[in-house]
């Protein structure tokens, strides 16, 4: 536990099963027994599932820590490599959960990416961000990059440079080959992009371009073209000569001879061109070994040297071709991306976005940029500890970030603070996200550049390989060994080429088996009457042998009750993980196959919404209520889960119908009611529910009517399509139409959690099984090498500038160099891909294979693993290789174990109270049956409405201010608001206030401005009043309401207008339920006079009589 000292930085190479995570959870703890502050601790790691597992391992672990004894706790402290202390140092690591949950911001346990925007949310101004920022979400950012691709193509009618880059792209490839290619650049590649944009400005790419290349300056296809044709013109008389001399040979030569003379008739240059290549050269383009037979060049060995060197000048020219036309390619492709990338930038800016690699450049920019030392300062105040996770998958830019964090702990005034340390842990060997910017050339780099850093900064600096394995068998570990023992093996695995070594930690019985591949000669021939779909696998397909052959065997084991070596439970379902480098074609097939044996399986582990079942039949719901006449769609949705009728009852319902299949099945609703009211259902909440409402409400029976049938996998789908259907409603107007067009325009593929799954077979790929394992894996998926090939549509990207990928045969010098580096790394990541699959196996390992006609590729993993399988392993008659104890323990068939019976509690088996509808709130007007009466006449040039709020104004504020001050403060109030005579309305409203018939509306302790909310049964059942009191008065036994008016003054009750009685009744009858037992009075205040009118409590009990009265006759009641 040396790693996890905490005043020490440490460099952890781990293999897999060596405890990375706890390590890493060690560490933290140990900073935080030191005396670290939680809120000076920062932990990045790779993904959002890594940062909470490790919260969620480190509060867990500090729970129990609170609840235990001192020699529990000092155990526990112990294991970690930490001395206990004293008592009160036991007391303090018990109050460790208490102090990270109390700390103000807390451990900050979070993704790169989190952070990153953290800081630029801190620092937006210096960042050049907005300050409110949204996120992108994936698929928001597809769409807006799509809006910003065909803005781009909108703009190139109208822009001469880019029209031309557009039609040089659009005529020379295809749709889906140009879509790639800008989907890729503005994507995945997206940060290569930048930096080439960053080294050569916005408008200088082209010369870079064509020299990257290997392409002159001025050179095109038909400058070179001309250039040649004017050289062969110079020699016509060679030509001729030589035409003559093959006419008079043989067959082949007569033929090359009237090929040759055609070419030269040609006018065109480049057709020119073209027709003495296809003389001279092969299909392959390689100059052809003879251009004549032996006896033509014996007889004239001159013209035999001329066309020799012809061919030599064809070749030299087309390479100088070729050469130029993908250097066009790029630069015409790189105009349309700048503008696109162009564009997109400004729709997020308009739009106050940021996407996930604008958090990390964005950042980066930040604190590389000049002025940056008061954001580093800043941020340098809160962060004493830094530990990076997974740090084999962490990109260059992420580590210039980590390393501008942490440039005050080797050097300057950081140093003399108290110990500042980084921690990193990772394995080179499982750098696999290479798509996602992970270089595994950087663990290395980068550990050295900070040993040189402490050594500089005289800090220790401690490098750790982790070689014990807490997870797998011994002989899974030899195999593993084994597999990758030679140098050939282990290319790509680490930046050394040390052998790889693990030394097991756990007495586990293992076994490794490995069978031989399933040749496709192995099947009959096909059946030309086999009539199912082009994309199904066929009966004989190695691919279904195989996945029979697995998901048999697995059921057997289920059957026998096996069990492994040292179990005393048999195999279940969950202990099995089948993985794969790629998804299809095994994936779908083997998970058939389960299910045809009754064996639980989880599905895939990653999904594409719109291609699930229950999703679809959701759609189709939705899609049936937008347009009914549909009847393939209707037809479809009746046979789906959601309704379930029969096929022949879809056919008696369906053939020899007069109409719609709506308009049958309406004619016909008494034989299918239940399908008939689910759809009208349908169709008539369509007209006012949003998607999310809309499809919840489908979903209360029609969820289990769609696990029932689609099995508990499609529970994910239906959970990600009503999450899918509330973000829409977010970011859009809700209407049913435009969520499902959103839906069906979108590719969302949903990544399922495994890990936490239930008892299921697992199927997935080595990707998604990072960081899981299992008793026992199978490989199945083996024999060929990566499909990610040079030519999958990327732009290739060198030190020298970006390159075209245009076909093999075309392709000129250095564009064939950049595809065989990037052919050379992706067999490195497949390696190390097949590190990852093998170390997932606790206990059993099974290699397996399936061949296509080309058999079993050299260096592919069955390959690799088969020699290991030859020097470990011990051959059966089928076969098969054994390597270990490969019995197993049978423990007969097991009966299940009875659910555990859960009595309910009282409360849920009690129906619910009735939910209280709406509160009815009561307006006065419409209380009193009218509107309110118009203002009287201005009061010189202030409004009748002005002249009332400021009136209004001045009575709630002024009873607050010394009585001296009133008149002044009141003046300087109407002045700045442009009342140009404001003595009257001073002089009016002191008059209010000095008056003291009203004393108690103003005396000490009154308030303005009261809001009354209460219900009032007595009016209605709902009814419920919310009004503003212009004062009131509370005292020990009368609680007194006021309410101004600047209309005329009236001096009898029986004068006051209806909305003005009402408006009171209602303010007494509120006040009554919220004063019980106290005495109200209500008066009104006319502020011209003045004049004080009192309410009698009869007048207002009238007036709230004739409130029920008419609200009932309008129905308002009910």
């Amino acid at each position: 536990m040396k790693a996890a000292e905490p005043n020490l930085s440490a460099w952890v190479a781990a293999n897999a099963g060596a405890g990375k995570t706890y390590t890493l959870a060690a560490r933290v703890t140990r900073l935080l027994l030191a005396g670290a502050a939680p809120e000076r601790i920062l932990c990045l790691t790779y993904t959002k599932a890594a940062a909470a597992e490790m919260f969620d391992r480190l509060f867990k672990q500090l729970g129990e820590w609170s609840m235990l004894s001192d020699s529990a706790l000092a155990e526990r402290i112990e294991k970690i490599g930490a001395d206990p202390g004293s008592k009160e140092d036991l007391r303090a690591a018990r109050r460790l959960f208490a102090k990270a949950l109390e700390t103000p911001g807390g451990l900050k346990i979070q993704t790169i990416h989190s952070f990153c925007q953290y800081v630029l949310s801190r620092f937006p101004l210096e960042a050049g961000v907005p300050a409110s920022f949204k996120v992108l979400d994936d698929r928001s950012a597809s769409e807006l990059l799509a809006t910003a691709r065909a803005r781009v193509f909108e703009r190139a009618a109208r822009d001469a440079e880019l029209n031309e880059a557009v039609v040089y792209l659009a005529t020379r490839l295809s749709d889906a080959k140009l879509q790639q290619i800008l989907d890729s650049a503005l994507t995945g590649d997206r940060g290569k992009l930048d930096a080439f944009f960053e080294k050569v400005g916005s408008e200088n790419w082209t010369a870079l371009v064509r020299k990257a290349h290997g392409a002159s300056e001025d050179d095109t296809p038909e400058s070179l073209a001309k250039e040649f044709c004017a050289g062969l013109k110079r020699e016509e008389d060679k030509l001729k000569a030589a035409i003559a001399w093959l006419s008079s040979g043989s067959k082949t030569d007569g033929e090359r001879g009237a090929a040759l003379a055609a070419a030269k008739e040609l006018l065109g240059e480049m057709e020119q061109f073209d027709g003495i290549c296809a003389v001279v050269l092969t299909k392959d383009g390689t100059l052809r070994k003879a251009l004549a037979t032996k006896k033509l060049i014996e007889a004239r060995p001159d013209l035999a040297a001329w066309l020799g060197t012809l061919g030599e000048t064809v070749l030299s020219t087309l390479e100088r071709l070729n050469a130029a036309k993908a250097a066009m390619l790029a630069d015409a492709a790189l105009k349309i991306i700048f503008e696109v990338r162009d564009v997109y930038a400004a729709e997020k800016r308009a739009r106050n976005f940021l996407d996930y690699d604008d958090l990390i450049v964005r950042t980066h920019r930040l604190l590389n940029q000049h002025g940056a030392a008061w954001v580093l300062y800043k941020l340098d105040e809160g962060i004493d500890h830094i530990l990076i996770d997974e740090a084999q998958d962490t990109s260059g830019l992420q580590w210039d970030i980590i390393q501008k964090l942490t440039e005050e702990f080797f050097a300057g005034e950081g140093v003399a603070r108290a110990p500042r340390t980084l921690f990193a842990v990772g394995d080179e060997k499982q750098s696999i996200f290479s798509f996602q910017g992970a270089d595994p050339r950087q663990f290395e780099r980068r550990r050295a550049f900070f040993a040189k850093r402490a050594e500089e900064g005289q800090r220790e600096f401690l490098y750790q390989p982790l070689q014990d394995s807490w997870r797998s068998a011994p002989q899974i570990l030899s195999f593993v060994d084994q597999t990758f023992a030679s140098a050939e093996a282990r290319d790509g695995l680490t930046s050394s080429d040390t052998p790889i070594k693990h030394n097991p930690l756990k007495d586990l019985k293992g076994c490794v088996e490995f069978w031989p591949p399933i040749s496709a000669s192995d099947g009959a021939d096909l059946d030309p009457w086999d009539l199912r779909p082009v994309d199904m696998q066929q009966e004989s397909s190695p691919v279904v042998q195989l996945a029979e052959q697995i998901a048999g065997r697995i059921r057997q084991w289920l059957d026998d009750g096996a069990a492994l070596p040292g179990h005393d439970k048999p195999i279940s379902p969950g202990d099995i993980m089948i993985l794969l480098p790629r998804r299809e074609p095994f994936g779908s097939e083997i998970i058939k196959r389960l299910k045809e044996h009754g064996v639980p399986v989880a599905g895939a582990d990653r999904i594409v919404l719109t291609e699930q079942i229950a999703v679809m039949d959701l759609i189709a719901y939705g899609r049936f209520a937008l347009l009914p006449e549909d009847d393939l769609n209707l037809a479809a949705l009746l046979r789906s889960p959601l309704i379930g009728i029969s096929e022949s009852e879809l056919f008696e319902l369906a053939h020899g119908r007069k109409g719609t299949l709506w308009e049958a099945l309406s004619a016909r609703k008494t034989d299918f009611p239940e399908a008939y009211q689910l759809l009208s259902d349908a169709r008539a909440r369509a007209d006012y529910a949003p998607p999310y409402e809309y499809y919840a409400h489908a979903l209360l029976d029609g969820r289990r009517k769609l696990l029932n049938r689609l099995g508990v996998e499609a529970r994910d789908a239906i959970d990600e399509f009503l999450s899918l259907a509330l973000q829409y409603e977010m970011a859009a107007t809700p209407s049913l139409e435009g969520f499902l067009h959103w839906m069906e325009t979108g590719t969302e593929a949903v990544k399922r959690d495994m890990e936490r799954g239930r008892d299921e077979v697992r199927v997935m790929t080595v990707h998604g099984a990072k960081g899981l394992e299992a008793d026992i894996v199978i490989l199945p998926d083996t024999t060929r090498l990566p499909t990610d090939s040079p030519d999958r549509g990327n732009l290739l990207y060198t030190d020298d500038g970006v390159l075209f990928p245009v076909p093999k045969d075309v392709a000129p010098a250095p564009v064939l160099a950049a595809k065989d580096a990037i052919v050379e790394a992706a067999l490195k990541e497949y390696r190390r891909l097949l590190y990852v699959a093998l170390t997932r196996a606790r206990e059993r390992l099974i290699v397996c294979g399936f061949e296509n006609k080309k058999g079993t590729k050299p260096g592919s993993w069955h390959d690799l693993a088969g020699r290991a399988a030859e020097a470990l392993g011990v051959a059966r008659e089928d076969g098969v290789k054994i390597f270990g104890e490969s019995a197993l323990v049978s423990l007969g068939k097991q009966a299940k174990a009875a659910p555990d019976i859960v009595t309910l509690p009282d409360w849920a088996r009690t129906s619910a109270n009735a939910e209280q509808p709406a509160p009815w709130l009561i307006r006065p007007s419409q209380a009193a049956g009218m509107d309110e009466p118009a203002s009287p006449s201005p009061l010189g040039a202030v409004s009748g409405v002005k002249r009332g709020q400021l009136v209004h104004t001045l009575l709630a504020r002024l009873p607050d201010m010394p009585e001296e001050l009133r008149r002044q403060v009141a003046l300087q109030f109407l002045s700045a608001r442009g009342v140009e005579n404001p003595e009257p309305l001073v002089a009016q409203v002191l008059a209010v206030l000095d008056n003291h018939i009203f004393g108690m509306a103003f005396a000490p302790g009154s308030r303005a401005e009261v809001s009354l909310v209460a219900d009032l049964p007595e009016i209605g059942p709902t009814a419920r009043v919310h009004g503003r009191v212009d004062r009131l008065a509370v005292t020990g036994d009368e609680v007194l309401i006021v309410d101004f008016k600047t209309g005329r003054p009236l001096a009898q009750e029986q004068d006051v207008p209806r909305l003005y009685a009402t408006q009171m009744a209602l303010y007494r009858a509120a006040a009554m339920r919220i004063f019980p037992g106290k005495r109200i009075s209500c008066s009104l205040v006319w502020t011209e006079g003045p004049l004080l009118l009192p309410l009698s409590p009869g007048f207002l009990d009238e007036e709230t009589a004739r409130i029920r009265s008419r609200l009932d006759q309008e129905g308002g009641a009910t």
